[in-house]
């Protein structure tokens, strides 16, 4: 009997599909003698284009659909950007190994090339995210914050016909994309800090798949996994969602790990910051830790509502 195929599910957003043809072509490296299938499916997020996505339910509606395909056991893996997942999954689904991860920052699209500190006062920034939003008032209070939603391609070309002057992005979007070119400035974690998961590709599966996770297993790489779970461990310790501004940078370095986590109120007036450090073994306990670093400096005003 020829092995069972393998069916891959993901968004059709060209990222998506970039993203997932990237573990596909692992896969079918390590495994020739297998079939490997891959079904687009459409997601109530990629649907609603026309309202900020915190206010139409968050992450979950780029990630519903697809966890249904598992579920039913129409596909056997579900592909995302792990800073889209939930930081709990849906009962019997669990995320696989995690492939090698991208340069997590974000970055700096700007209609004339300039970087944030050159922008002129007034300057519209397109952003439908809390986090970014917060952070560039922080640090610009002077510049105009917009909604902006739409794939990595419809955003610089809204950027580039003018409907706003500046947008930031995901760095790994434009490195996976090929658009590294469009970039006007990296943004740093010391300054800019970014989601929980970004730049890591989350492969979701049914729990008790032992088949396809040993399958995963090959590609998985270990200083992903544990800076993805230090980060994730310390936003849901937090509580935190989409409508709440929360960033967190995880580095993990020869068995070491340094993990720097911030919330901001989101008019960007009140920032508290956190930095840890231990064992990379230790990743969880260090999410955890750096949150209640956070809520001792009194982050617990910003969580629960009442800002800072």
């Amino acid at each position: 009997m020829s092995p069972r195929t393998i069916r891959i599910a993901t968004r059709g957003s060209p990222l998506a599909i970039a993203q997932t043809e990237s573990v596909h072509s692992a896969l079918v490296a390590l495994h020739p003698d297998r079939s490997f299938e891959i079904r687009v499916i459409s997601t109530q997020g990629d649907r609603m284009k026309d309202r900020p996505l915190p206010e139409i339910g968050g992450k979950g509606l780029f990630t519903a659909d697809l966890e249904e395909a598992l579920r039913t056991g129409d596909v056997d893996m579900a592909i995302h950007s792990v800073k889209d997942l939930p930081v709990d999954l849906p009962s019997g689904l669990r995320l696989g190994p995690l492939p090698d991860r991208v340069d997590p920052r974000d970055v700096l699209i700007s209609r004339e090339g300039k970087a944030l500190d050159g922008l002129p006062r007034g300057s519209r920034i397109g952003t439908s995210s809390p986090r970014r939003r917060a952070q560039v008032l922080r640090w610009r209070r002077d510049l105009d914050v917009v909604p902006l939603r739409g794939n990595i391609e419809t955003r610089i070309r809204k950027v580039r016909e003018g409907k706003c002057d500046a947008t930031i992005l995901a760095y790994a979007g434009l490195i996976r994309l090929g658009l590294e070119s469009e970039i006007a400035e990296v943004l740093e974690p010391d300054r800019f800090l970014p989601p929980a998961g970004q730049g890591a590709i989350g492969v979701e599966i049914r729990e008790g798949d032992e088949e396809v996770l040993e399958i995963l297993s090959e590609i998985g790489d270990a200083s992903a996994w544990n800076e993805v779970e230090a980060e994730t461990a310390c936003l849901r310790a937090l509580g935190g969602g989409c409508r709440t501004p929360i960033g967190a940078s995880a580095r993990a370095d020869e068995g070491a790990l340094t993990l720097v986590a911030g919330v901001w109120s989101v008019d960007g007036d009140v920032e508290f910051r956190a930095e840890v450090q231990g064992p990379v073994a230790r990743a969880t306990l260090l999410g955890e830790r750096a949150a209640d670093a956070l809520r001792e400096q009194g982050a617990e005003k910003i969580l629960t509502g009442g800002e800072g």
